[in-house]
């Protein structure tokens, strides 16, 4: 094969995503060092397989050097081989859907996927099939990839959703206000504008038929002008008269986009993500999500284009035009001046993109609204507003009240007694000098300590926590600010650990579970030997074992391939040693590595007293490398239950679903069954580490039950982390619940069986079973530890103590958060809580802080 030095350059003819596809092509060739045999070999099906599918490599020479462009699946296969030597590829295929799906419209595949099905002529000649004429009828099964079990799962799912979603925006029940659009001016495709329907939010029902032909919508507005409602109205409706194949809406926060992500890979990400039944492979199989989203099963609905930084914007604008095709429909929202710089800034207007303007809520409209329905003192308060408004349309408080988020709180935050009229009718509000946005202001400053006043004085719903509206005020602040330092809208239990330093970065991370082990497990350690040798032993042999534990927990955090933030200050040589250990085979050897030379060094320089020089280095190199030998084991375990890969997943403990109790059984015994075989070579190291190291006889057999519990154990954390297609929605507190019931869990085989069989393998009477099964409880903590920490239950109470302490939040954080909800404060959505509305975290962020008080 060419070297890359030799190769002819590719042809200048190229589209930007077709020139990153070829390149990363050739990349990642060079990197696995493929010839084209090779090639031909590795992505050919061998004889007696059952397929007929052969790729040359006189046509892997055309592909590689762009003299035509592969079949999908070759790419598929090639992604698949590259991936079982540990080199990542997965993302060569959405640069081949930025670069081709566009062109060939995916059609041609067996199922609707771009991937699967009869090699037909594409294959056998190396060149695409060409997409049918546009008047042409697809095949009958082009589309059957969305009429696929995970496409209805998601459609439902996205219904509840919706229906949840406007019963908060649209103020319980109410018909929506009639926010009207008009044509978006500025940088924006005329011709795709011209053809939007007029109408207005009480009926989006056209512009939705609009959305659903192929067109994208661009949707503009200032904050609060309803462009998200707009969003989830329009969802409503094509779910509505959604048919069997047409795509199903999404709402996708701009936020959650990682830079450098590929606009696909971050779709896919999303739906794993917000829709964790989705991602049950048994009930949809391997690669659903990809599939749905490759075939444009999904309707990209992406809100708060705003939300990013700005060079982001414009880049997100592009790799959207790159990754779809003309064809496809997207929904978009932003304010209007973050707008025109992501335009600017991608260099070019969204192609194809039809672009509205949301009008302000028309004082008449507004003053009609806040009146209707209510009765008593609400009533008389809401009128004296709108009596306001009317009385000048073009004031202050007409000019705030012209969004439909103010007019939202207006009525729906200040209920009771007057409130309302108190803050908004105000002398100091209605001059004519005086800004909306000083009325706005004061509306959005009122509003926590209205709710929350109004909550202590009901006779109903009093909570069994009173919390005071200052003390509210102060801690809604602080986490308005931590979120908004994360560009984010969404408050989960692992989002909030960012606010702790020592989440963010590995080496604090690092260094706090090793603190915890050396402490804990070192004051065990400590116990067992001090007991029967008096306390002088038991404090050399606390300080020496708990240093292991602390090397081995602190190892895992800092090395194994745990997901974390980026984050600038982190030393850029923790950045490249965890580059360097990134595979699985990389983190189980280098893992382990510091504690086997520690603990070799310990027992050689003890052995020296009693032994001579050589012999004293020969029983430190054999505890090096069995003790190195016994921990890598126990990593290469935790890594074939993907302990490390499902870390950030939510657990779903629940033995009550259908299919779960079997589930939850098989997946145990087949962790017992792995770890009582890898217990087998862990009791001879031990025997032998034994009989070298203190000439005692332990039972090697002890291995064998050990490895069968921490195998179980780890085995128990993969099924708690891998989610059912019948999991109920998932909530703040039912995912925290969850998590504490596995956490808890984890600690009967670690913390009891492991200490019992320690004490019941090598005590020899009642005093050493205590001295032993201490040591056991000393190991089986080290595991726990190094466990539990990457789960969202101790994490919380970690981080939820430490911001009490300092006077960020409340100790019964989680109580708090659930009134906030109910006081309308707070909502939830999924996993994590929510501002109501966005404008107050935006408020609330921006509040200057008063370093005396952990908030305002």
């Amino acid at each position: 094969m060419p070297s890359r030095d030799t190769r002819p350059p590719l042809p200048a003819t190229l589209s930007p995503a077709q020139h990153d596809f070829y390149a990363e092509l050739r990349r990642l060739i060079d990197v696995a060092g493929l010839t084209y045999r090779a090639l031909e070999s590795a992505t050919s099906a061998a004889p007696g397989s059952g397929e007929t599918v052969f790729y040359s490599k006189s046509r892997w020479g055309r592909w590689v050097n762009a003299q035509s462009h592969p079949p999908r699946k070759a790419i598929r296969i090639l992604a698949g081989k590259l991936a079982d030597d540990e080199i990542k590829a997965g993302h060569l295929l959405e640069l081949w859907d930025a670069a081709f799906a566009p062109v060939t419209g995916d059609i041609g595949d067996t199922g609707g996927s771009p991937d699967a099905g009869d090699p037909g002529l594409s294959d056998l000649n190396g060149e695409p099939q060409r997409p049918p004429f546009p008047d042409s009828p697809a095949p009958p099964d082009s589309r059957a990839v969305l009429d696929s079990p995970v496409a209805a799962k998601l459609a439902s799912l996205v219904a509840g959703e919706c229906e949840a979603e406007l019963n908060d925006r649209v103020l319980q029940g109410w018909r929506p206000l009639a926010v009207s659009w008009r044509p978006g001016a500025g940088p924006v495709d005329p011709e795709a504008s011209r053809a939007v329907p007029s109408g207005d939010a009480a009926d989006v029902g056209a512009l939705a038929r609009f959305v659903l032909a192929g067109r994208r919508l661009v949707v503009l507005g200032s904050g609060g002008a309803g462009k998200s409602t707009l969003a989830v109205l329009l969802m409503d409706d094509l779910l509505a008269c959604r048919s069997p194949g047409d795509p199903v809406p999404v709402l996708i926060p701009a936020s959650t986009l990682v830079p450098g992500e590929m606009v696909k890979g971050w779709l896919e990400r999303t739906l794993a993500d917000r829709y964790p039944p989705l991602r049950d492979t048994s009930a949809y199989g391997p690669g659903a999500l990809g599939d749905l989203v490759a075939g444009h099963g999904v309707l990209p609905v992406i809100d708060g284009l705003d939300d990013l930084e700005p060079e982001a914007r414009g880049q997100l604008l592009g790799a959207l035009s790159r990754a779809f095709g003309p064809r496809q429909p997207l929904i978009l929202t932003c304010r209007c001046h973050e707008y025109r710089e992501a335009v600017e800034a991608a260099g070019t207007i969204f192609p194809g993109g039809a672009v509205i303007k949301l009008r302000g809520v028309a004082a008449e409209e507004a003053a009609s609204f806040l009146e209707r329905g209510t009765t008593g003192p609400r009533a008389q308060s809401l009128r004296q507003v709108a009596a306001a408004v009317r009385a000048e349309p073009d004031g202050p408080l007409a000019r705030a009240l012209s969004s439909p988020l103010m007019v939202g709180l207006a009525r729906a935050g200040h209920a009771g007694s007057g409130e309302a009229a108190a803050v908004l009718a105000q002398p100091d509000l209605t001059q004519a000098g005086v800004s909306a946005e000083a009325v706005e202001s004061r509306l959005l400053g009122s509003l926590i300590d209205a709710s929350f006043e109004a909550r202590a004085t009901s006779e109903q719903g009093r909570p069994d926590q009173l919390w005071s509206a200052q003390d509210a005020d102060r801690w809604l602040t602080f986490l308005a600010r931590h979120l908004a330092r994360w560009r984010s809208y969404d408050l989960d239990w692992r989002r909030l650990r960012y606010a702790v330093p020592a989440f963010t970065d590995p080496l604090r991370r690092a260094c706090l579970g090793a603190v915890l082990a050396f402490v804990l497990a070192g004051t065990l350690f400590g116990l067992g030997r001090g007991l029967p040798y008096g306390a002088t032993q038991g404090l050399l042999y606390g300080l020496g074992h708990g240093l292991d534990a602390a090397l081995i927990v602190g190892a895992i955090y800092l090395l194994a391939p745990l997901p974390y933030p980026p984050r600038p200050g982190t030393a850029r040589w923790v950045l490249r040693l965890r580059q360097f250990t990134g595979t699985p085979r990389r983190a189980i050897i280098a893992i382990p590595v510091l504690y086997a030379i520690e603990s070799g060094l310990r027992d050689g320089v003890g052995a020296v007293r009693t032994h001579r020089p050589g012999t004293a280095v020969l029983i430190g190199l054999t505890a090096a490398v069995l003790n190195w030998l016994v921990a890598a084991i126990l990593v290469g375990l935790a890594t074939r239950a993907r302990l490390f890969d499902l870390a950030e997943q939510t657990v779903y403990f629940n033995l009550g679903l259908p299919g779960r109790g079997a589930g939850f059984a098989r997946t145990v015994g087949r962790g017992a069954a792995w770890g009582a075989g890898l217990g087998i070579v862990v009791g001879v190291g031990i025997k032998i580490l034994g009989n070298v190291l203190a000439f005692e006889d332990p039972l090697w057999e002890l291995g064998v039950p050990a490895g069968a519990v921490i195998g179980a154990a780890f085995a128990l954390v993969q099924w708690g982390r891998t989610p059912t297609a019948s999991a109920p929605p998932a909530s703040p507190d039912s995912t925290l619940r969850a998590d504490r019931n596995l956490v808890l869990l984890l600690a009967v085989p670690f913390m009891l069986v492991i200490p019992a069989f320690f004490g019941a393998a090598f005590a020899r009477g009642p005093a050493s079973f205590v001295s032993f099964g201490l040591y056991g409880l000393g190991i089986g903590l080290t595991i726990w530890l190094a466990v539990g920490l990457s789960h969202t239950w101790p994490q919380y109470l970690i981080a939820a103590g430490w911001l009490a302490v300092r006077g960020r939040l409340p100790w019964r954080l989680a109580a708090f958060l659930a009134e906030a909800d109910k006081v309308q404060v707070l909502r939830q959505r999924g996993g994590a809580y929510q501002f109501r509305h966005a404008r107050l975290q935006d408020y609330l962020a921006q509040v200057p802080e008063n370093p005396g008080s952990g908030g305002r």
